[in-house]
């Protein structure tokens, strides 16, 4: 087993995040914690196996969060302009 250190924010980050207490986290096997994490959330862990290319990380929606999607009707305008 690693021997693994980490500091009380991160434990206490951890079992926010998976509602098990880290000390119960460190006792349990990787399908036991799977387990309880389903039964906290009531619906089923969706594991994603597709392959990502890590030299484009996903940032998430930035226009979207940004409110920088530009409308067709904004785009022919000034296009027409032209």
């Amino acid at each position: 087993m690693i021997d693994l250190s980490l500091n009380s924010d991160t434990r206490r980050h951890i079992e926010l995040s998976t509602g098990i207490p880290f000390q119960k986290i460190i006792e349990l096997d990787a399908l036991s914690i799977d387990k309880l994490i389903e039964k906290k959330n009531n619906k089923p862990l969706e594991i994603d196996y597709l392959p990502r290319d890590v030299r484009l990380p996903s940032r998430g929606g930035v226009y979207l969060a940004l409110k920088r999607y530009i409308k067709m009707l904004d785009v022919d305008k000034k296009l027409n302009k032209i």
